[in-house]
């Protein structure tokens, strides 16, 4: 099986309402492998998402904002009703199997997103927690991952991270959901991948939590990454086909990603 990457959402708080790809739900993102799946964020809209997903292994949260977390009461729910329906199917040979499915699934985040989001939810034993640390590696289903501090929130408690996973095969993904910029650190990181995930909430306009899609562009040229997807596409962003080919007009790297979205990540 190939490594794939498919987009569950890719618009900001609440959504946006529109036809075809220019209706978004919030961003989350799924990472399907040969060896497990792995969610990135649980955005609100998780009951409407989760009808694309097959199974979930692990959980990466960028930070603790509702649009990344809120849909965790939905998580559990869901992941009751997959443990249900296993353990409906199973024959007795295969109730062992069943009963180690039902273990606890494994989240990482930050140790402050942590705290907030069992401080926030009252049923979270559904959860195993590992509190990550900037710039420390880990691995999951053999591939590297490194998390990263970028700059977002303009509250404090809200630490936000980017991920840069490394794959078997050598493909590196960088994935920045939410972000307002970030320092020399993070951008040694991004030079160099093969693909760059990142935010496109603003169109022209200036926020100081989120990049404006026009001045990044011309920046991301000189990064040697070989494509730019945008995600978290907010609502001072054209319509999808419109936004496309204005896109295009600047980089043909660059691209916007919409709901549904399967791409393959492979050199």
């Amino acid at each position: 099986m190939s490594n794939k990457l498919l987009f569950l959402g890719t618009g900001p708080v609440g959504g946006v309402s529109g036809r075809g790809r220019t209706k978004r739900l919030e961003t989350s993102t799924l990472i399907k492998t040969s060896k497990g799946n792995i969610l990135i964020d649980v955005s609100e809209d998780f009951s409407k998402q989760s009808k694309l997903i097959g199974k979930i292994d692990a959980v990466l949260i960028t930070h603790g904002h509702r649009d990344a977390i809120g849909g965790m009461p939905q998580l559990r729910i869901w992941l009751n009703s997959q443990l249900r329906s296993q353990k409906s199917q199973a024959s007795p040979s295969e109730a062992g199997r069943a009963k180690v499915k039902s273990q606890k699934l494994p989240l990482y985040t930050l140790g402050v997103t942590v705290e907030y989001i069992k401080n926030k939810f009252k049923q979270v034993d559904f959860l195993e927690f590992h509190p990550l640390k900037s710039f420390k590696s880990f691995k999951l289903f053999n591939i590297k991952i490194i998390p990263f501090e970028v700059s977002h929130s303009i509250q404090k408690g809200f630490p936000t991270l980017g991920f840069k996973f490394y794959f078997p095969d050598g493909y590196k993904l960088i994935y920045i959901s939410d972000t307002g910029g970030w320092n020399n650190k993070v951008q040694n990181l991004i030079s160099g991948s093969d693909l760059l995930i990142l935010d496109g909430a603003m169109w022209g306009k200036k926020l100081i939590s989120h990049l404006d899609i026009k001045k990044i562009i011309p920046r991301a040229k000189d990064w040697g990454i070989n494509k730019l997807i945008f995600t978290q596409i907010g609502r001072t962003v054209p319509p999808y086909e419109i936004f496309k080919k204005e896109l295009w007009k600047i980089w043909t790297k660059a691209s916007p990603a919409y709901d549904d979205l399967e791409i393959l990540l492979e050199k």
